[in-house]
Order: C-alpha cells, then sequence, then structure tokens
C-alpha cells in the first residue's frame, strides 16, 4: 500500500519534472525562432514584469508554446522511444543555435539561450575590476546635458541598407557634427531598459529569476554608481522623460533610485496636458514623439530659467517594432516602419535644430544614441543590411568643446557612461562601471579582450553584480 502511494507520487514528481524541462526547452526554442538574438535576462525580465498585453499581442506563440509542450510531453512519457531523442535533439540544437542576430554580421553571431543558461552556472570575476567611483568636481563653467535615447535608430537606414536615405536629416547633423563607430552589441545592453543601465552605470543588465525582482521590487541596482547620481551629488538638476509607461518593466524604480528629480512617462504628460489621447499610438503603449518634444521644449526653459546645470534624458518611441508609429503630419509612402523612421529623423532634426537656436545650447551638449539596434520582430527586418556592419545611430554636438568628427573604437553600451561624464568637463570620471571613456585611449573592455569573450564573462554570476543589486 505505502509502496504504491509512494509510486504514484514520485510518478507525479517525475511527470511534473519532465514537463518543466520540455515546456523551458520549447519555449526557448520557440523565442530563439521568433526573436533570434534575444538574451536570456530580456526574457526574464519581461516575464518578471508580463502582464495581460503579451496575451494579447503574441497569441500564435503562446499557442505554439502550449501545442509542442504537450505533444512533446505526450511522446516521452507514452512512447519514451520517440519522445526521449526528439527532446535530446532539441537540447542539443538550441545549445549550439547561432542564431543570425540583428545586430552583428557573421563573425559575431549571439549566444543562443541554452548556452546563456549555461554560462548562467558559472562564475566569473569581471566586476571585481568596477571602476572606483569618481569624485565630481564641476569645472568652472559647467555645461548642462541633454541626451535622446532614438527608439531602434540604426546609421544603417541610408542608401546601401534601403536604396533610399531613410534618415537625411540626421545623416546631415552627423556629417556636422562629431559620431563614434565600432559598436559592438552585448548581452545585457541591447534592448531599452538595459541600453538605458549600461548608459547610465557602465554595467549591463544582469538578473535571474531567483533574484526576487519584480513588480513589488523598491530597489533596482541601488548599490550602482550611475551617472544621474554623480551629477545630482555635483548639483545638478535631473530629469528623465519617455513617451511609455514609467512602470514598464520597472523603469520608474531604476530611474527613482538614481536620483531623477522629474520622472515623466506616458501617464505623467496626459495628466498635465503635454499630451492627448489624440497622442497615443502603439496601440495605447505610449505618446508620440511629437507630444514628448513640446514638453521637452517647455522644460528646457524652465531648466534654463533655474541658472543650475540640468541633465535631461528622452526617450523615443514611434520607431518601436514591430511597425513603428506615423504621425498625421507625417507622409506614408511604404505602408511599413520605414515610414515611421523617415517621419523620425524630421522630428527630431526639428528638435535638436530648436535647441541649437537657444540661448542655453551654447553652455549644453546634446548626445543622440540610438537605444538598441531594430529587433527580428520589425516588419523591415529583411530589409535591413546584410553584407555590412550595423550600428545604433549616435550623434554629439558639444559647442566650444574640440572634439573629432570621427571616433573610431571597439566599444560597448557601458563605454557611453563615462564618455557622457568626460563630454561634461569632469576629468577623474573617465572610467565607470566597466565603461571606459571613448574621448580617452586607455582601452575599452571589448578592445582589451574582445567582444565575444567580453560578452560570456558577463553572463556569468557575480558576487559584485549581486552586491549592485542590493542582494
Amino acid at each position: 500500500m505505502i509502496r504504491t502511494l509512494c509510486l504514484k507520487i514520485l510518478r507525479i514528481l517525475a511527470g511534473i519534472l519532465i514537463l518543466g524541462v520540455i515546456f523551458a526547452i520549447v519555449t526557448l526554442g520557440i523565442i530563439e525562432i521568433h526573436f533570434p538574438g534575444t538574451s536570456l535576462n530580456q526574457i526574464i525580465f519581461h516575464a518578471i514584469y508580463l502582464d495581460s498585453s503579451f496575451l494579447a499581442t503574441y497569441p500564435r506563440l503562446i499557442f505554439l508554446v502550449l501545442a509542442f509542450t504537450t505533444v512533446l510531453t505526450y511522446l516521452t512519457l507514452k512512447k519514451p522511444y520517440l519522445g526521449i531523442p526528439l527532446l535530446a535533439v532539441a537540447a542539443w540544437v538550441l545549445f549550439t543555435y547561432q542564431p543570425v542576430h540583428v545586430s552583428e554580421i557573421k563573425e559575431d553571431k549571439p549566444i543562443s539561450l541554452l548556452r546563456q543558461l549555461w554560462l548562467s552556472t558559472q562564475t566569473t570575476s569581471i566586476y571585481r575590476h568596477l571602476a572606483p567611483t569618481p569624485t565630481i568636481t564641476l569645472p568652472q563653467h559647467s555645461k548642462n546635458l541633454i541626451l535622446i535615447f532614438a527608439e531602434s535608430m540604426e546609421k544603417n537606414y541610408t542608401d546601401s541598407s534601403f536604396g533610399v536615405n531613410l534618415i537625411p536629416h540626421l545623416s546631415s547633423l552627423a556629417a556636422q557634427n562629431t559620431t563614434i563607430a565600432g559598436y559592438r552589441s552585448i548581452n545585457g545592453t541591447n534592448w531599452t531598459l538595459a541600453s538605458q543601465v549600461a548608459t547610465f552605470c557602465g554595467v549591463p543588465l544582469r538578473v535571474q529569476l531567483r533574484d526576487k525582482l519584480g513588480p513589488k521590487t523598491q530597489h533596482f541596482l541601488p548599490n550602482a554608481i550611475c551617472v544621474p547620481d554623480l551629477l545630482s551629488q555635483a548639483g545638478y538638476y535631473t530629469v528623465f522623460a519617455g513617451g511609455t509607461y514609467l512602470s514598464f518593466v520597472g523603469t520608474d524604480v531604476f530611474v527613482r533610485e538614481h536620483h531623477f528629480n522629474e520622472l515623466w512617462g506616458r501617464d505623467e504628460l496626459i495628466a498635465q496636458h503635454f499630451a492627448t489621447q489624440n497622442d497615443i499610438g502603439l496601440e495605447e503603449f505610449g505618446v508620440n514623439d511629437s507630444a514628448l518634444f513640446q514638453f521637452a521644449k517647455q522644460k528646457l526653459q524652465e531648466l534654463a530659467a533655474r541658472k543650475q546645470p540640468f541633465f535631461i534624458s528622452l526617450t523615443t518611441l514611434d520607431t518601436h517594432f514591430p511597425h513603428g508609429y506615423v504621425q498625421s503630419s507625417c507622409n506614408k509612402t511604404y505602408n511599413d516602419t520605414r515610414d515611421a523612421i523617415k517621419c523620425s529623423d524630421k522630428i527630431l532634426h526639428d528638435f535638436i535644430t530648436w535647441c541649437q537656436e537657444q540661448p542655453f545650447f551654447k553652455d549644453t551638449v546634446l548626445v543622440v544614441m540610438g537605444d538598441h539596434l531594430m529587433m527580428t520582430s520589425s516588419d523591415i527586418h529583411e530589409l535591413l543590411g546584410k553584407n555590412t556592419r550595423r550600428e545604433p545611430y549616435n550623434l554629439i554636438i558639444a559647442p566650444g568643446i574640440p572634439l573629432p568628427k570621427h571616433i573610431d573604437r571597439l566599444y560597448s553600451q557601458m563605454d557611453w557612461a563615462p564618455t557622457l561624464l568626460d563630454l561634461l568637463g569632469l576629468p577623474s570620471a573617465h572610467k565607470l562601471g566597466l565603461g571606459t571613456s571613448l574621448l580617452r585611449e586607455d582601452k575599452t573592455w571589448v578592445e582589451q579582450v574582445g567582444p565575444d569573450a567580453f560578452e560570456q564573462e558577463l553572463i556569468k554570476n557575480s558576487p559584485q553584480y549581486k552586491h549592485l543589486l542590493g542582494l
């Protein structure tokens, strides 16, 4: 009797374990096929903050996961001579699979999801090399900073990729000012919030399910030292604004943790009448970029009147995958994301030109950067350059600061953090986190060890990174 009961319990537990393993393999496989190059951390983060909108957006993926899980579980339990070999082959393919990433040409393909999972069980010492906290002393003539994260904006939206330059205005600005080349897409830095973490703090965004982060979390990298922390301590007034919900994947917790004086998102812009229901696009996801920049113009005038150095970070939205959002003031030519890119090019250019015309601009550094490369689920993915290295667009306009027109280095998104501080004339801050200022001769981590080795180390566990998370 007891023996029979124990056997039943063991069978149930074995069945649950098999179901869990199959579900994990099927889910990773379908995500790898549908979103090649996706990082494990990106999946975990979105799973932590999962809401009903995901079910509405990707019903086919949900169906495929459930269908394949059911079939494989049935075969493994009822016909193991079929199910087990199929499961073994699927696991091996996932482990060795080299996806074609949207961000890189053939020589640096990203790491498969199953291999990322394997690497995350190992330990690294790379975070022992985090730069010491710099001492910030404002120069006599301090500079303001305007930072624009341009959603999925790439240098490659030009003649070579599309047969026509989709960003003629931004291309012209880049030709007249400073740009940086040599970007490498690194796991944990190549989606919006991860890019912002890397840009602000000089570290990737890494998290595991057991780290107990989620919608109720009150802290987000509390022990990381980031650009807004240092600027706030130095007397800057700091503002963070974007078109989407502030609460999306915990953005509000992160920016509040790191000393932004004001936080503005979709709901705040609407509540304070900077945007209306007519300005909402991308299936209610956020307000359009024209509304964001209209707010930014008023806010910048307020900040300039404070007679205090300021830092404002703006995140655009109109070019978000899969289709982008084309405002009514723009013409539609292609009926896909190319229309949104062309529209965003003009809107960004008009805002930058407005900034250049303001009295405060002579004491201001303006930086524009694509937050990451266009995702594989975009409707223009197949049109993106296949024989050229893809890089996010970037632009530095720094009146009165002698800079070369082109900087060509191997670098990652993390190197922007100390570069921003260096642009503001804060020489003691030429390193931050794992980042190195691209205005200095010191080698970046990508230059020292190569992008592949660097990326693999960052995926591994680290007690030093756990400390940054406050765990």
